[in-house]
């Protein structure tokens, strides 16, 4: 998610995902060669990349969280600087590949920023466009059936159906389908 995004099939990018964290994971272990590096903060990068893991999971156990993108964005950072490591020690040894490696990357997020902006499935939910149409059009007793299968799990997160169910054991008049 964090080289290419939601816009491309990870069928196939497969390899470009794991190109990318090849890099990144070179340049985890390069940050820890040594004890002589560990000391100096080396743990550092890994420690930024698995520690918000760990702890989504763990409230992952305890409450589903919905957001996990948002909340693993926390990990951004703590990637973006293995990869410049692991690009950084390719390009001490071998500046041509590097420079390969890094046009690899780039084409490959191109065309995830081309998917992204172009493609229909890419497109994100435009709800308030759907709210100003509604709006005025609706009247007492009107019923929206709205169920878009892309946006369910977010509806099911912040609207928790079971609301409604309890609502209607406490004598409120609600009904879902």
């Amino acid at each position: 998610a964090f080289s290419l995004g939601l816009s491309v099939d990870i069928n196939t990018v497969w390899w470009l995902d794991i190109l990318y964290g090849l890099v990144a994971l070179v340049g985890i272990l390069f940050a820890i060669r040594s004890w002589r590096s560990i000391k100096q903060q080396g743990w550092v990068i890994g420690a930024m990349i698995l520690v918000p893991m760990l702890a989504l999971w763990l409230i992952n156990l305890y409450q589903p969280a919905y957001m996990n993108a948002r909340h693993l964005s926390l990990i951004g950072s703590g990637y973006l600087l293995a990869l410049g490591s692991g690009l950084g020690l390719l390009w001490r040894y071998q500046k041509w590949l590097t420079g390969l490696v890094v046009g690899i990357m780039i084409a490959g997020a191109g065309y995830s920023t081309f998917n992204y902006f172009t493609q229909e499935e890419s497109a994100k939910d435009d709800y308030t466009s759907l709210g100003e149409y509604l709006d005025g059009r609706l009247m007492a007793g009107d019923v929206v059936l709205l169920r878009p299968p892309f946006s369910w799990r977010i509806f099911r997160y912040y609207l928790p159906i079971e609301a409604i169910d309890q609502a209607n054991q406490a004598g409120l008049e609600i009904a879902h389908y």
